[in-house]
């Protein structure tokens, strides 16, 4: 569905989004993580093209010459997307303001034939302050008929904790260096388990993306499927260590029993189709800071 150059550079976010489309199976809202602002709008259009196409069927890509092509690629669509960023003019703080939220709201009550797509371009805190994120909050969760917020932030940590909760975060990351599952999950127990070595947040990413990129490059598996197989080989060595010793459960034996469980969960986020890189991040991160 998106175009070649996109895929060569998201893989992971295009496969999953590919996925949910074809499903039907699109999140609400989803929270676009990262400073890679300039691939978030490209993807934007892109996800804005195929959501509003009128000639395009199942897993074909946007026509690209229909007139809502034509008018999402010069940016002159009269309804999509609305984007939503702060206003310099009317705000000394440079802030997204409350009666922006509430011109928006009013403007989601009427129908429309087209997929509107709302982007809040600066959601996290500073630019979008308590009183204008509350206003949107119920709109966020239930939004009207073929409406998606696509919210973009720096880092999900500067995002205001009740619109986090709302929306699917997806990383979008730098470079992603592809490499063998089994190499890749190896490390992972190798930095985890063996050494007993913690590794920060951003080597977790890391070894994140690594598995999601090399889940997305291959076209012949299941992205779900095959991470939760990986994700099996984790939790094996985890009760392999347990098993191979006679005395009864103690401390560090605890520790073990949590790390299977952290994974489990990771196993359960994957199957209610989130999306990959958000939650390898996190098992990752919550591995490494694992206490019994």
């Amino acid at each position: 569905m998106f175009s070649e150059s996109l895929k060569s550079e998201i893989p992971s976010i295009c496969s999953f989004f590919e996925a949910a489309l074809l499903r039907n199976k699109l999140f609400h809202s989803y929270l676009f993580c990262g400073s890679a602002e300039e691939i978030k709008d490209t993807f934007a259009k892109e996800l804005i093209q195929l959501l509003n196409c009128t000639n395009r069927a199942n897993a074909e890509p946007a026509c690209g010459h229909c007139n809502n092509c034509s008018w999402i690629q010069e940016n002159t669509h009269p309804e999509v997307p609305i984007i939503i960023e702060p206003d310099l003019e009317k705000s000394k703080k440079g802030v997204i303001l409350v009666g922006q939220v509430q011109k928006l709201l009013s403007k989601l009550q009427y129908k429309t034939q087209f997929h509107r797509v709302i982007i809040i371009k600066t959601a996290e805190m500073e630019f979008l302050p308590s009183e204008s994120a509350n206003s949107l909050l119920k709109t966020i969760e239930e939004p009207s008929p073929n409406t998606l917020f696509l919210m973009y932030a720096r880092d999900k940590e500067m995002v205001m904790p009740t619109i986090y909760s709302r929306s699917q975060p997806i990383s979008f990351p730098g470079k992603i260096i592809t490499k063998e599952i089994n190499s890749v999950v190896a490390g992972i127990a190798d930095s985890l388990f063996y050494n007993n070595s913690p590794i920060n947040f951003f080597e977790a990413g890391k070894l994140a993306s690594e598995l999601s990129a090399e889940i997305a490059a291959n076209k012949d598996l299941n992205s779900t499927e095959t991470l939760s197989g990986a994700l099996d080989d984790l939790a094996q060595i985890c009760l392999n260590t347990i098993q191979s010793k006679n005395s009864s459960i103690d401390q560090s034996e605890k520790l073990w029993l949590k790390r299977i469980e952290l994974i489990g969960k990771a196993q359960s986020k994957l199957r209610s189709f989130c999306s990959a890189q958000p939650v390898l991040e996190n098992l990752f991160s919550d591995l490494a800071h694992a206490t019994n």
